[in-house]
């Protein structure tokens, strides 16, 4: 899943005076105030200049070439007037003739943010490369300003690989404070329950200059039918959580509301419907509260890879095998960019596939009116519910794919999105894919399955898909499951300029991420992705390289009824934040997964909680020895793993 784009392509009379502002924030956002090419406010490194080339004739700032010089040219400007918490809104007119990035990250559009000792801390992009040549068109995106900011910076860039014209006019950048209680999130599957405990989480924002002791006061309706007020059971800076037990409400749907009060005073709240029945209804697939995928009443591991083409009309490729390749391979699904129909979907179930299907990007375009072609918003949501409806019974169906790596600035139109698919089939889940956790928080209420997409390799520690699970866990509230996109491929496929730089994982590296991603919590894998082994640019055989991937997913496939084994197990505690660990337990049988972060040999203990065991053998990676009988110790090669079993004993 690399970077997709969404862009809104515009024809000149369509174009408003609405993009042409600005705010003090930025100053000369539209590039008229020039003085011997150089505008005003504005810094420029290498190729960019600002001359009448902008829309309709106006100012603007331009970047041309007709060589490569290796450099990256830049033009910056401080943002003025903006604070942490707060969310940047950026939009500017780009148009491209004959540029070609040539391999490079080509035009971008960003902010970067910067501590207090100028040390970089994120950014925000809007790229190009997807963008039409020769006519206007809309780049946007946006994203919250981190607590410890300390200045904001607006940074176009051009990578010097690229060649041809770029202009860019009319930059728009705005700013909103965020609201007091953005959302209420619960811990239950699509908010329906019949008892239990349930988490309900609420996303908050205390304000900086509140004068008086600040609380969170969540409210509901009791079974009686009375509402009922409670303070928080826990209330940070930006989270309110209470643990409410489901038998003492009110049966049908509700509103449990979570207040922000001060001084007497509701500075802002928000709700989320709840609906309590005397039994669950038949659901064809769901999530049950362990955070498992259920198919036909049974647990399923969803483990599978992206595939571009349609599996019924497989291209030959190098050895005309793909398909026969994959299906006997361990896996039990695939996911896809491409909304498939009853037959692709018969050809699926004939091959014993599941499959997550897409939401086509020319009907989620025109929903969030990013588009006006093929259909207008009423056409394209007309045609989302026939297409969904003419498939939401089949078998093949695993679940519906609703968006990949989007800017915070698709957040409104996702949460639509949602409401929408799941007005319309409550019959199977909704997957997610970030490829960042700064600006996951507002996701949380756009899908029921999380996936996270770290690729490290080989720029990164592979323990990166820790330090993203962690993060993400506390960016939702641990309220949403985890089905993970490990990385199988390697960037010198999609790179030119890194052929000599990038390489495919190894199989250590493979079996790190697969198993970390389990370890922090994943019942579910999809890596990514099977077509781009045929890409041009992967010049060597790709077979060697798909039989790592498989012996890695092989393991995990033959321990997939142990990973979804929900019988109460002994906690593990490993003595170093080298590792992480995972427990289970599955017909009197104790499981000790350990994954090794460092890149470095490390040994490693692990204290159990509770019972007597005895070594019984090992199922995945290197083995491991009993101290006493309630200690597990571990030696790991540098990113290794050990999956251990023991038994009670007597």
């Amino acid at each position: 899943m690399l970077k997709k784009l969404t862009v809104l392509s515009f024809t000149a009379g369509l174009m408003s005076a609405a993009f042409a502002g600005g705010s003090d924030i930025l100053i000369n956002p539209a590039f008229e105030n020039v003085q011997n090419g150089r505008p005003a406010g504005w810094a420029l490194t290498g190729r960019f200049r600002a001359e009448r080339d902008g829309h309709n004739g106006s100012g603007g700032l331009v970047w041309d070439s007709t060589g490569s010089d290796g450099k990256t040219h830049r033009a910056t400007q401080k943002l003025n007037g903006v604070h942490p918490g707060d969310t940047i809104n950026i939009t500017a007119l780009v148009k491209k003739d004959g540029f070609d990035p040539h391999g490079g990250h080509g035009a971008v559009l960003s902010v970067e943010w910067h501590d207090a000792d100028n040390k970089w801390i994120k950014a925000i992009y809007g790229l190009t490369k997807k963008l039409p040549d020769g006519r206007w068109s809309l780049v946007s995106t946006s994203g919250l300003m981190p607590e410890n900011a300390k200045s904001a910076v607006m940074v176009i860039y051009v990578s010097g690989s690229s060649t041809g014209r770029v202009a860019w006019d009319n930059i728009s950048v705005t700013k909103s404070a965020p609201k007091p209680v953005e959302f209420v999130a619960t811990s239950v599957y699509r908010n329906l329950a019949v008892d239990g405990k349930a988490d309900f989480h609420a996303a908050i924002n205390v304000p900086h200059d509140a004068a008086d002791e600040v609380s969170a006061v969540f409210s509901w309706r009791d079974a009686a039918g009375a509402v009922r007020r409670a303070k928080a059971d826990r209330m940070s800076k930006d989270e309110a959580f209470i643990e409410l037990d489901v038998a003492g409400f009110a049966m049908g749907t509700q509103d449990v509301k979570c207040e922000l009060v001060a001084g007497g005073k509701v500075l802002g709240s928000a709700s989320s419907d709840f609906t309590r029945v005397d039994r669950l209804p038949e659901r064809r697939v769901w999530i049950d509260r362990h955070r498992r995928c259920i198919v036909d009443g049974k647990p399923f591991f969803p483990l599978g890879m992206y595939w571009l083409p349609n599996l019924h009309d497989v291209p030959g490729g190098r050895d005309g095998k793909q398909l026969d390749w994959y299906t006997n391979g361990p896996f039990n699904c695939v996911i896809h960019y491409t909304m498939w129909g009853r037959k692709e979907l018969d050809f699926c179930h004939s091959i014993g596939l599941k499959a997550l299907n897409p939401i086509n990007r020319d009907i989620r375009a025109c929903l969030w009116g990013r588009a006006k072609k093929p259909y207008t918003k009423e056409e394209a949501k007309r045609e989302l519910i026939g297409r969904v409806r003419a498939v939401k019974d089949h078998p093949a169906l695993l679940g519906w794919y609703i968006g990949d790596e989007l800017d915070a600035a698709s957040v409104p139109y996702q949460q639509d999105l949602y409401r929408i698919m799941k007005s319309v089939d409550d019959q199977h889940p909704i997957y997610g894919v970030q490829d960042r956790t700064y600006d996951l928080r507002p996701f949380t209420m756009t899908f029921d399955v999380l996936g996270l997409d770290p690729y490290p390799v080989c720029k990164n520690p592979v323990s990166m898909v820790t330090k993203m699970m962690r993060e993400a866990d506390v960016a939702i509230f641990r309220t949403r499951p985890h089905w993970g996109v490990p990385q199988t491929f390697s960037w010198q496929w999609f790179r030119e300029r890194e052929q000599n730089t990038e390489r495919f994982p190894s199989l250590a590296e493979l079996r790190s991420m697969f198993w970390q991603f389990i370890a922090n919590g994943a019942n579910g894998l999809l890596p990514y992705a099977y077509n781009v082994f045929f890409y041009p640019l992967n010049k060597d055989d790709w077979r060697p390289r798909f039989v790592l991937v498989c012996e890695a997913a092989r393991e995990v496939a033959k321990m997939s009824d142990v990973l979804l084994s929900v019988e109460d197990a002994p906690k593990g505690l490993p003595n170093t934040g080298d590792a992480v660990c995972r427990t289970w337990m599955k017909d009197g049988l104790a499981y000790v997964l350990v994954c090794n972060l460092a890149e470095r040999p490390v040994d490693v203990s692990v204290a159990l909680s509770s019972g007597r065991w005895k070594m019984d053998g090992v199922e995945v990676g290197t083995p491991a020895t009993m101290d006493g009988e309630a200690k597990v110790n571990f030696y790991l090669d540098s990113i290794g793993v050990s999956l251990v079993r023991l038994a009670p004993r007597n």
